[in-house]
């Protein structure tokens, strides 16, 4: 939160829905709040700094084959 001249403000975020598609606007919700809570499944429960390094490494072995897969020739 953050606090501007003794007012409290929060900083945050605005969807609009447009013409009615309330369909879109909801992707836009979940496409915003992803990485929130991707980090809140992650600290649920303890993970080893073992297991962490592991996890880490095999995201990146995976993004590396896609990138690579999808890269145009």
């Amino acid at each position: 939160m953050a606090v501007y001249k003794n007012k409290k403000k929060t900083l945050g975020t605005t969807v609009y829905v447009i013409d009615n598609d309330i369909n879109r606007a909801i992707s836009m919700v979940r496409h915003i709040c992803a990485p929130i809570i991707k980090e809140y499944k992650e600290k649920r429960y303890f993970e080893k700094p073992s297991d962490k390094r592991r996890r880490k490494a095999k995201e990146s072995i995976r993004k590396l084959k896609r990138k690579l897969h999808f890269r145009e020739f």
